[in-house]
């Protein structure tokens, strides 16, 4: 989890900033649409619509 907990982390960090807004959000959207995807028994990863 520890690798997880720092990805956060870096979003934190990075929100509100362009890198945020136009790198970050994006290439999370993938990476979230991608897992619930595969995993659709598990909880969402990541929702950016909230």
């Amino acid at each position: 989890m520890g690798s997880t907990e720092s990805i956060l982390e870096l979003g934190y960090w990075l929100s509100g900033t362009d890198v945020y807004n136009n790198v970050w959000l994006p290439i999370w959207d993938v990476i979230a649409g991608t897992h619930n995807a595969l995993f659709p028994f598990l909880p969402p990863l990541w929702t950016t619509n909230s």
